[in-house]
């Protein structure tokens, strides 16, 4: 955190949220210490409500209200609010591994959206992605690892989805097989 990066885990349920803990609280875990009361390890609660409500309305969070538990909202929603607190904090570089695994079109779009906001704003952003889809959409470069190894980089007009497919199967240590999108 301190060096400006923030990452958005694959698993959000596990890992990346406080599914019985509010919407609020959730926000708040990257920016504890933007939160705290001056000079004292408490918490304070106006901040902390007032980040939540900036970020459900800049993320267009569907929900009852911050002090709703996160684990009640829909898939989409819970990434948006994982999304939204690494960007509370303004990091250089958020990475997003995963990042519309499990949520309908609908906020698949938006997250879409937001990450081309994100880059076009000046942020760097590194999508990790199983989708080969996905990835056309919203790179400027794509990397194909295999076994730990880059493998191929696709640039401008080569990043089609199948040029990733095929770089992905391709034959890179002498044996056929998937070379999978990491």
């Amino acid at each position: 955190m301190q060096a400006g990066v923030g990452l958005v885990p694959e698993e959000r349920r596990s890992e990346g949220l406080v599914l019985l803990k509010s919407i609020a609280f959730n926000f708040s875990l990257a920016n504890l210490d933007k939160l705290r009361t001056r000079n004292s390890p408490l918490i304070n609660m106006r901040l902390r409500s007032k980040l939540a409500k900036e970020m459900v309305e800049r993320l267009r969070v569907k929900a009852p209200g911050v002090d709703a538990p996160v684990g009640r909202l829909s898939g989409g929603n819970q990434q948006k609010v994982v999304i939204g607190k690494w960007l509370a904090r303004r990091p250089r570089i958020l990475i997003l591994d995963e990042p519309t695994r499990g949520v309908d079109i609908g906020a698949r779009n938006e997250i879409h959206r937001l990450i081309r906001d994100l880059a076009a704003n000046g942020m760097s952003v590194i999508v990790i992605s199983s989708e080969p889809e996905e990835l056309p959409e919203l790179c400027d470069r794509v990397l194909i690892m295999a076994d730990g190894r880059i493998v191929r980089m696709l640039t401008g007009v080569q990043i089609t989805r199948n040029a990733i497919v095929q770089a992905s199967y391709s034959d890179h240590d002498g044996s056929r097989g998937a070379a999978g999108l990491q």
